[in-house]
């Protein structure tokens, strides 16, 4: 297998991947086997300190899908803080069981009003929906001032770590996907550099907006 490479913290969020070999393999989307970690703890993938055997048995992707991904949500890991509907959750974990506790006292119309609300505000703070046909534990982030809650069934309980070093994080993870693309001329991976490099314009936008 090929040599492992990690991205990120160990205190924080760290990505952990080998590139998948093979004729079947797709260097140019960076198919590979990973596993993520939040303060070491396994969230995705077999392993926290994940090494070469312990990927072996991870499933392998394109991790192009999490770059692109990354890129798109990015304003909104930035800058959105607080829920969409009137709800109050104890944690992330208990977000849709506040919000059905809630529905059951509207009308059908505004119920599902506020679930296609939710529904968009997991496709910008659920990780785990970042990869096209891939189905992995649920990882939510969302911003609380100047520090980010972090939930996924795999950790204790809900974590809190400063927003900033969490983003530098996953602004580490970003640039190594993009190095490791940097040779891609597929069009997907090309698409993914390019938003991934406008991300902090597309932020600043969003915020002005």
């Amino acid at each position: 297998m090929a040599e492992t490479i990690r991205l990120g913290s160990d205190t924080g969020i760290q990505l952990c991947f080998a590139l998948a070999t093979g004729s079947r393999a797709q260097p140019e989307l960076a198919e590979a086997r990973f596993a993520l970690t939040v303060s070491g703890i396994p969230v995705w993938g077999p392993a926290a300190q994940a090494d070469q055997d312990a990927l072996g048995d991870a499933t392998a992707w394109p991790l192009v899908d999490l770059l692109h991904g990354l890129a798109r949500i990015w304003p909104w890991l930035m800058q959105e803080q607080g829920y969409p509907i009137d709800i109050h959750p104890l944690q992330l974990g208990k977000l849709m069981a506040a919000a059905e506790a809630r529905w059951s006292d509207l009308t059908p119309v505004q119920a599902e009003a506020e679930e296609d609300r939710l529904f968009d505000f997991r496709q910008r703070h659920d990780l785990s929906l970042l990869f096209r046909g891939l189905t992995l534990p649920p990882l939510w982030i969302l911003r609380e001032g100047q520090n980010a809650l972090i939930w996924s069934p795999g950790l204790p309980c809900e974590q809190r770590h400063p927003h900033q070093h969490l983003m530098r994080d996953l602004t580490t993870i970003g640039d190594g996907l993009c190095q490791v693309l940097r040779e891609s001329r597929a069009p997907r991976a090309l698409r993914a550099q390019q938003r991934w490099a406008e991300r902090h314009q597309r932020a600043r936008a969003h915020y002005l907006h």
